[in-house]
């Protein structure tokens, strides 16, 4: 039976995160909150439960539940991610006062001009990778201007970004080479927060809130890496991941080319289809109900965003389809919903739609000049790898 099978399926192992959409189908036939034996937690598989749970904090806590293993849980027990409202909100406050419209408008002429000039370098050289020359460059730039990074600390936020997410998985192998990277993590992190650290930019910023005494140094300390680190990297694949489908499509390019005011809506399609980040941990703090299952108080739960963002009963039947002009396309769940919604949200999506638009305007064709290679990552999905050709 295709229900019995999947109880004893391993959401991580490699043959999934491969490919794991056909597995979220399954799921989501069996129902909208499945458990999975290997991993020892209840799956949410629909948008409609898994929507509810990221909006309700009461009964869905991330508490000691974001990470799907213990030792990630007590790392970062006192970062942002890990904390339910009231706390919660008082500790995000710092990041959301400095990534708030205004402070994303100032710095998006910037933002728009570096794509322009990274775009210009692509079509003259005509054959590039996606992801290390054009989404890397493009992304640790803007954060770097935005953020105050210390310049050639690339690769080492590179490394850690992925690290961090497969730290957040279960106890398997990924998960314990990756904790390995969490002490340098932090020491790099509590250099860049000591007086001096953050060279401008809300970086700086924050670090000065936590010298006055506006929050406690080692909570800045694991904003920095929750907020800076992490959101690099699924940046990254945020754009790979656009890249990789508009290549596929080049009827949707050609429309793109031809309007593109369509651009926003094709970057929200890309997280919906796409999402870099597949899922996140919560914990139940009572008995709950979920269709037919009654999953008990203290359960881990992993909130499928990628299979809630294909469900047919939320997208309808062409839930698997790229559609630029579907309804409702930004009621994904890619950035999260409720009091943990991205706080970065704003600067990713004017990062992806200020490099869409200058490739739309600059570049006539696109389409893949090698294999693609996938990132293998508990919860990351995306490319190392993403070889193009461009015509202008």
């Amino acid at each position: 039976m295709v229900g019995q099978d999947l109880l004893d399926f391993d959401l991580f192992s490699d043959e999934t995160l491969a490919d794991p959409y056909p597995t979220y189908a399954k799921l989501r036939e069996i129902g909208p909150a499945v458990y999975l034996e290997q991993n020892h937690a209840w799956a949410l598989t629909q948008y409609a439960a898994a929507r509810a749970a990221l909006v309700d904090h009461e009964t869905f806590s991330s508490v000691g539940g974001v990470a799907l293993n213990r030792a990630a849980n007590e790392a970062f027990a006192r970062a942002v991610l890990l904390r339910d409202p009231p706390e919660h909100a008082a500790m995000r406050r710092p990041m959301t006062a400095q990534l708030g419209p205004r402070e994303i408008a100032s710095v998006e002429p910037w933002a728009a001009r570096r794509a322009e000039d990274l775009v210009a370098a692509a079509v003259r050289r005509g054959r590039f990778d996606a992801v290390r020359e054009l989404a890397e460059d493009y992304v640790c730039s803007v954060m770097s201007e935005l953020i105050g990074l210390p310049d050639g600390d690339r690769d080492r936020l590179l490394l850690w970004g992925r690290a961090t997410f497969d730290m957040f998985g279960p106890p398997n192998a990924r998960t314990t080479e990756a904790l390995g990277h969490a002490g340098d993590m932090i020491d790099y992190v509590h250099a860049l927060a000591a007086p001096g650290g953050p060279r401008g930019g809300w970086g700086a910023e924050l670090m000065a809130g936590a010298h006055r005494g506006d929050l406690p140094a080692e909570v800045a300390v694991l904003d920095l890496v929750a907020y800076v680190i992490s959101s690099v990297v699924t940046t990254i694949h945020a754009i790979g991941n656009l890249l990789w489908l508009l290549a596929a499509r080049p009827d949707e390019w050609r429309r793109l080319r031809a309007d593109p005011a369509r651009v926003p809506a094709a970057c929200n399609e890309a997280l919906r289809l796409e999402a870099p980040a597949q899922l996140f941990g919560r914990r139940t703090t009572r008995e709950v109900r979920i269709g037919d299952a009654v999953l008990p108080a203290e359960a881990q739960v992993i909130v499928l965003f990628a299979s809630a963002n294909r469900d047919e009963r939320k997208w309808g039947p062409d839930a698997d389809v790229f559609d630029a002009d579907r309804p409702e396309v930004g009621d994904h769940l890619a950035f999260s919903r409720g009091p943990h919604s991205c706080v970065g949200m704003g600067v990713a999506r004017m990062k992806m739609c200020a490099l869409l638009a200058a490739l739309v305007r600059n570049v006539d064709s696109i389409e893949f000049d090698g294999p693609p290679v996938r990132t293998v990552n508990n919860l990351l999905r995306g490319f190392t790898e993403l070889p193009l050709r461009v015509t202008a």
